[in-house]
């Protein structure tokens, strides 16, 4: 405070408590880092990017899946993760989430090296200009469903070529499976034979019967786990 010839003759000052802000300042941050933390941990991929596909962060999930550094990443939209054939579908899905939707589904994207692999995906905002996804290599997937298969085929062409009929009853619900082969011995064809134990009970011999039920019965009783028997049909 100075007087009218300009002299100073006082001071004035005002105090105020900043501690709510320097809480929610240290709350923030303190959520950021616990944030990044599983952003980084997490296993599965996660990308950050904008509505006009700019990815803006990655974790290093990501980055081992794909092949690329981060610095790298921040020079590439998302559609470039994505096989060409899929990039209008890109397009397509993120205006989609930008008008408010998610997305969930199974996508093949391009490593850096060229590679192209499965990956199950889901994507929502998280701003009006960032979205982000989680992304899943599913490769390992894929594969153990194609060894799977293949098994049936083979079983199946196997069960047919040394016309071998098949059926499987299921106790909890009384549900039974019968092969086609299993049919087509009896001179059906596979949809007109009824999917029922009593369905094939009636058709075996009756005087081969009682003794085939003893053995079935004496089988679940029992520790056994197979039984052979030879009878009519």
């Amino acid at each position: 405070i100075r007087d009218e010839g300009g002299r100073p003759i006082g001071i004035e000052g005002t105090d105020q408590d900043v501690t709510p802000w320097r809480t929610a300042e240290r709350t923030a941050h303190e959520r950021d880092e616990r944030f990044r933390a599983l952003f980084d941990g997490a296993d599965e991929g996660i990308v950050v990017f904008t509505a006009d596909e700019r990815i803006v962060d990655a974790n290093p999930a990501l980055l081992r899946m794909f092949g690329y550094t981060r610095d790298e990443l921040l020079t590439m939209r998302v559609s470039d993760l994505v096989v060409p054939r899929d990039r209008r579908r890109v397009h397509t899905e993120v205006r989609r989430i930008v008008n408010g939707l998610s997305h969930h589904g199974e996508w093949t994207d391009l490593r850096r090296d060229g590679t192209e692999f499965p990956v199950e995906v889901s994507v929502r905002a998280i701003t009006a200009d960032e979205i982000v996804a989680f992304v899943r290599d599913v490769s390992a997937r894929r594969r153990d469903e194609q060894r799977r298969h293949d098994v049936e085929v083979r079983l199946a062409t196997a069960v047919h070529a040394a016309n071998v009929g098949l059926f499987d009853w299921d106790l909890r619900d009384d549900a039974v499976l019968f092969s086609d082969e299993f049919k087509r011995q009896l001179g059906f064809e596979p949809n007109e034979f009824t999917e029922s134990f009593e369905e094939w009970k009636a058709r075996v011999h009756p005087d081969d019967a009682p003794l085939l039920m003893q053995l079935i019965e004496s089988c679940l009783r029992g520790p056994q786990d197979s039984f052979e028997s030879e009878y009519r049909i």
